[in-house]
């Protein structure tokens, strides 16, 4: 890794925007990380790492290995999301946490973990 090159992670990035902003970051020259729990096609980013973000669990490892192979980074896209083309009461409580989970706490909990590798 070259110091004066920017480093991006990003989630979702096995498809859609997310896939796209990778493609786009990496045009501009910086070092794409892609945190999702499908590998992207390998021309889209420098290095994958596989997470469920719903899992504190699964989070917690990729933030610690995020803190030790990246002693910093410049850019954090929290992409990773989902919804549902139904009325809140047409759906499950399940199928609403698990879209509260990804949607909102995950990336709070991922950009709290990395705030001090952002500042």
């Amino acid at each position: 890794m070259n110091n004066a090159q920017k480093i991006v992670a990003i989630t979702g990035v096995s498809g859609g925007i997310g896939q796209a902003l990778a493609r786009r970051f990496r045009r501009g020259g910086w070092q794409v990380v892609a945190i999702c729990r499908t590998a992207p096609p390998g021309d889209v980013c420098d290095r994958f790492i596989m997470a469920d973000l719903t899992d504190p669990a699964s989070l917690e490892a990729a933030v610690a290995t995020l803190k030790r192979d990246y002693p910093r980074l410049d850019c954090l896209v929290n992409n990773a999301g989902i919804g549902f083309y139904a009325r809140w009461d047409e759906l499950s409580e399940p199928d609403l946490r698990h879209e509260f989970e990804l949607d909102f706490f995950a990336p709070v909990r991922l950009t709290c973990a990395l705030m001090p590798e952002l500042l």
